[in-house]
């Protein structure tokens, strides 16, 4: 748990500075952040300026990973992946994670936890506990979208349907499921070795929106990738954006 002064540092901000979230996850920049703290269910990486998000955003995890120690206490610590810059903007190698709302996770493997990002399966990855960090989020904070290799939904949706979850709430929610094709979590290439969160933040965004005509936004930078896959055609957000060829959301 996080100590009362943390908290109220990460749940509260400067009002006449609020975060703002300027433009779309792929090309957008960042106002006013705030950075993730540290806790004890969750293990930052060692590049700390790239664990700044907006507001919502890490409150959203706090409460998520705060959710996921409570059930696990003595579980491996969540290990987390790239949040966005301090200003925003192109964080390589991603294409997304510019405006504050994309966050990166390692998957739970049945060994403990791993000490790099490595390619989860039916066979390594830990079920109860990865279906306790997702169903954490979906139930409690305002997440858009959850990314994960439709070769893992398959194994955990089976999982979770088989440990006490309702099939009609399973159906709903994994885009694997085939029942309801804007389902939260979606496939998208790359997403085999982490999961890949973006939140839904309506005052940031909504602030970002009117600053955006006064912002420079660089024009976005090509990405070298072999092949084509789901993820070029999938670019969901809350903010005015015209799809541009090379957006992912990866």
């Amino acid at each position: 748990m996080l100590a009362e002064g943390a908290r109220l540092k990460v749940y509260q901000h400067d009002p006449e500075h609020p975060p703002q979230s300027i433009g779309s996850p792929n090309r957008g920049k960042l106002r006013n952040a705030m950075p993730l703290p540290e806790g004890d269910s969750w293990r930052l990486r060692p590049m700390r300026r790239r664990a700044w998000g907006t507001h919502t955003t890490i409150a959203a995890l706090v409460d998520a990973f705060e959710a996921y120690g409570a059930t696990y206490p003595d579980g491996p610590k969540i290990r987390m992946g790239e949040i966005a810059k301090r200003t925003g903007g192109r964080v390589s190698p991603h294409a997304s994670h510019r405006s504050g709302r994309d966050v990166d996770i390692g998957y739970y493997f049945k060994a403990g936890a791993a000490r790099q990002f490595i390619r989860a399966t039916d066979a390594n990855l830990d079920m109860a506990r990865t279906w306790a960090l997702v169903k954490g989020a979906l139930k409690e904070t305002t997440v858009e979208m959850i990314l994960m290799d439709s070769s893992i939904q398959r194994p955990l949706a089976a999982w979770a349907a088989s440990n006490g979850e309702d099939p009609s709430y399973i159906d709903e929610v994994f885009q694997s499921r085939g029942k309801n094709g804007a389902a939260p979590i979606r496939h998208v290439k790359g997403h085999v070795n982490h999961i890949h969160f973006r939140f839904h933040n309506p005052r940031a965004e909504e602030l970002g929106r009117r600053v955006a005509s006064y912002v420079v936004i660089p024009k976005p930078v090509a990405v070298a990738r072999s092949g084509g896959g789901a993820g070029d055609a999938v670019a969901t957000s809350y903010v005015t954006h015209k799809a541009r060829s090379g957006d992912t959301l990866v």
